[in-house]
């Protein structure tokens, strides 16, 4: 994770406004190749998925052209013809999408940076047109943390900050997830010195 002096202008602008007024205790940004890297897990799935999804597609259009499909029924050539081809669209769409997943997460780490400041955490999205999106949280409302760490050092970081239902209405933990930190064993220890200097004057 760089130095605050080493974001980029709009990011450490953004970042700026957002902890006026506040102590900042560390702040950075995820190494984009890092954040790659662990985005490109999503292929193992997203490979395959789109092989599949392509290759149906393929097949059911190639119906439009087969001269097998004059001899058919009427309704189960409609089904072949045009049910059965906008049926795989979403599918090839899904795939295509999560193989571009890796490269909009790297995009998104550079214009990215965590924050611990004042008594919250802070998650802020800066683009260069001026929007920005910030999800932050109370460290006294952090119940874990969960820390991956590789030989290198770098890792990620699960920060648990209490549960929520999802839209199917089940319960499910509210997160911030930090990805591509170059350093992960060097936040986490910040973070858990304002949650003990929290319990300790509260």
């Amino acid at each position: 994770m760089t130095k605050g002096y080493d974001l980029p202008l709009h990011v450490a602008q953004a970042v700026q406004r957002e902890t006026e007024g506040l102590k900042v205790h560390w702040v950075g940004r995820p190494d984009a190749a890092i954040a790659f890297r662990w985005a490109m897990l999503i292929w193992l799935f997203a490979v395959p998925w789109t092989v599949f999804s392509v290759a149906w597609e393929v097949m059911a259009c190639a119906a439009l052209f087969s001269s097998a499909s004059d001899r058919m029924p009427t309704l189960m050539r409609t089904g072949f013809q045009i049910v059965f081809p906008l049926w795989g669209v979403p599918f090839v769409a899904i795939g295509f999408a999560m193989l571009a997943a890796p490269f909009w997460i790297a995009q998104t780490a550079r214009n990215q940076a965590h924050v611990v400041a004042g008594q919250r955490i802070h998650t802020i999205v800066a683009k260069r047109s001026g929007e920005v999106k910030v999800t932050w949280a109370l460290i006294s409302a952090i119940q874990r943390m969960e820390r991956t760490e590789k030989p290198d050092g770098s890792g990620s970081l699960k920060i648990v900050t209490g549960r929520a239902r999802d839209s199917d209405g089940d319960m499910v933990e509210t997160t911030q997830d930090w990805i591509g930190v170059p350093d992960v064993r060097r936040v986490e220890p910040v973070i858990a010195g304002l949650q003990d200097q929290g319990n300790f004057t509260g």
